[in-house]
């Protein structure tokens, strides 16, 4: 059984994270290229990220991941703060604005999210809600789900 779950797993979850990236990119800022609006979730997941860790999870060079980070502070999604730690280093965090056009998003990928789900009786939704709370417990998920969700972003401004 946990064989045949696993494969499933692995056989659902990127599927959905495709049609959930999909509908976030298509409710993105249309000026907004998709690097750019990747980076932004980046952000909002990594509050605090060092620009080396955005180069690594982008796949890019220090210097294209510096260059895109200036494209975006400049346009106030994003605020590039020094390190309390270590004033060398960089720290980035999500604007309001950016927070808000990423929640914009989030709010519309939900919407559609919503109307995909009502079509499965109460039960069977009830049922897939349970499995993915446990999932979470499983992996260890739920509380930096639940942290990054209610975050109170306005400390870092």
């Amino acid at each position: 059984m946990a064989m045949a779950l696993a494969e499933k797993v692995l056989e659902v979850i990127p599927l959905l994270m495709d049609y959930i990236r999909s509908e976030m990119r298509s409710d993105r800022h249309p000026d907004l290229s998709l690097p750019q609006f990747r980076t932004l979730l980046f952000c909002r997941r990594q509050p605090g990220a060092s620009l080396s860790a955005l180069a690594s999870h982008q796949g890019i060079s220090l210097a294209s991941a510096s260059r895109m980070v200036d494209s975006l502070v400049k346009r106030h999604l994003l605020v590039r703060k020094i390190g309390q730690d270590d004033r060398r280093q960089l720290e980035l965090y999500l604007s309001q604005r950016g927070l808000n056009l990423l929640s914009g998003a989030e709010k519309d990928t939900v919407s559609d999210l919503r109307e995909k789900i009502k079509k499965l009786p109460d039960s069977e939704a009830r049922k897939i809600e349970e499995s993915l709370s446990r999932l979470l417990q499983i992996f260890n998920l739920s509380e930096n789900v639940a942290t990054s969700k209610n975050r109170d972003l306005k400390k870092h401004f």
